[in-house]
């Protein structure tokens, strides 16, 4: 497949803005200590046909063509030499193996047909600094995706739904700090905002002089998105928007106007030379304001790599849920939802834990079926100690030992569990010397008392014995 497939689908075709200036600069003419740290977070997404391996890592492919001969742009255009070879933006977030990118980048833009996240490729530091363009990179610089975490975008209809994509790497990025993102802020026009990315697929460039503009100048603009002022290209797509004032991503680049006479960023002048196309339509955002999904899910990520046995159970639970069925965007995921529930159990969710106990059972997996019915029974599902101590006594699913049976059974029963006290009139001998303590006859008597006939007989036996 064509690399020039994974871009933006046509509804993002960026131009120069409206006073006609190229704000883009490279990282080396940078100095603001705080940007150049943001830079370090911000990836080249390309495909691995786009790069060749080399004896310390992989250095940008023969092939990728330059921006100049591509468009066959005009003399003196800026970065007319460099080479383009991403398709799109992203940035990492949550606890460094997660980027955030836009959703139509998934995509092949000509047949709307979902790519294959294992042929991706994030290659961070992809820039040109002292007047050079790196173009070899070591291998801690290359990641792939392991997985598409989640993402929403409808190619039938680009302008009319969210777009955003989280992708899970194949490892954790060392050397990087996830960038600080504003979910619950509303951006608000006149707000000053810049931008790391690679546009056209080029070494990455730093925009700023923008703001966000009034939704006036774009009313079918959904709520999901806010405009901006910023110089953006194909390729740019999933860059992170920051807001100036406090250094912290609220946004991601998805869209811009239409070159409606080549469909291109560049239009084409009457020497037959390509120029880039100036307009006074504004580049358009993803808001992270209604991505609370992806913050739940980081949340969730967080609590699992770094906060063991915390009571995040509640988050877990939900965020499987919601993967179990796919919701919210995120890919349905039978596999990726047990790992939520598996950590929920462990964090004390004690109904998880008999389910997953049921799912192993059905699934024929014994070990795994008695490990978290045991979770469950530790922590004090009745359900489960029953099941727990029948199994042990019975040696179902685990070594038999009759007396941890027992024992299992006497914690159900105590708890009211019907099953338990039915099973231990059965098997216990010594059940009806050893009930409960007998507490006083009255109108509150609890459910354990009212079903236990052991409790009335020695209610009995103790009124004769001190008649």
């Amino acid at each position: 497949m064509s690399f020039f497939s994974i871009g933006a689908p046509r509804t993002e075709n960026y131009t120069l803005g409206a006073d006609g200036v190229d704000h883009r600069v490279e990282l080396g003419d940078v100095t603001n200590p705080t940007h150049l740290m943001q830079a370090r977070s911000v990836a080249c997404l390309t495909m691995k046909s786009q790069l060749t391996a080399t004896a310390s890592g992989y250095s940008v492919a023969a092939h990728v063509p330059t921006l100049g001969g591509h468009y066959n742009l005009a003399p003196g255009e800026n970065f007319a030499d460099q080479q383009m070879l991403g398709g799109g933006t992203a940035f990492l977030v949550g606890n460094k193996r997660y980027v955030l990118t836009a959703g139509h980048c998934l995509f092949d833009k000509r047949t709307g047909n979902r790519l294959n996240e294992k042929d991706f490729r994030l290659v961070f530091d992809f820039a040109v600094t002292n007047g050079s363009t790196k173009t070899d990179f070591d291998a801690g610089s290359v990641y792939k995706v392991k997985r598409v975490v989640g993402f929403e975008f409808k190619h039938s209809n680009p302008n009319k739904t969210s777009d955003w994509a989280l992708l899970e790497l194949d490892r954790d990025v060392e050397g990087r700090e996830p960038l600080e993102m504003h979910f619950h802020r509303r951006p608000s026009e006149g707000k000053s905002v810049h931008m790391w990315g690679h546009p056209s697929g080029l070494p990455m460039k730093f925009a700023e002089h923008a703001e966000i503009q009034s939704r006036a100048t774009s009313p079918a603009l959904p709520d999901t998105r806010f405009p901006t002022s910023l110089n953006a290209f194909s390729g740019n797509s999933g860059s992170p928007v920051f807001n100036s004032a406090t250094n912290k991503v609220l946004g991601i680049l998805v869209s811009g106007p239409i070159d409606l006479r080549t469909g291109h960023d560049y239009s084409r002048q009457a020497d037959g030379k390509m120029k880039p196309y100036k307009t006074d339509r504004p580049t358009n955002c993803q808001s992270l304001r209604n991505l609370l999904v992806v913050e739940k899910y980081l949340q969730a990520v967080e609590a699992i790599g770094d906060l063991e046995g915390k009571d995040l159970a509640k988050v877990q639970e939900k965020v499987g849920q919601w993967i179990a069925r796919g919701k919210h965007g995120l890919c349905k995921s039978e596999s990726l939802a047990t790992k939520f529930f598996k950590q929920a159990a462990k964090n004390g969710d004690k109904h998880r834990a008999l389910q997953l106990g049921y799912y192993y059972k059905c699934k024929g997996k014994e070990e795994k079926a008695f490990k978290y019915t045991m979770l469950g029974a530790k922590a004090g599902c009745k359900d489960a100690q029953y099941k727990v101590g029948k199994w042990l006594y019975y040696g179902k699913y685990t070594e038999e030992n009759e007396e941890k049976g027992l024992c299992w059974l006497h914690k159900s029963a105590q708890k009211g569990g019907i099953w338990a006290i039915q099973m231990l009139g059965n098997v216990d001998p010594d059940w009806e010397d050893a009930p409960p303590p007998v507490k006083p006859l009255d109108s509150s008597k609890s459910r354990w008392e009212s079903l236990n006939p052991c409790y009335w007989i020695n209610r009995a036996a103790s009124y004769i014995s001190s008649s």
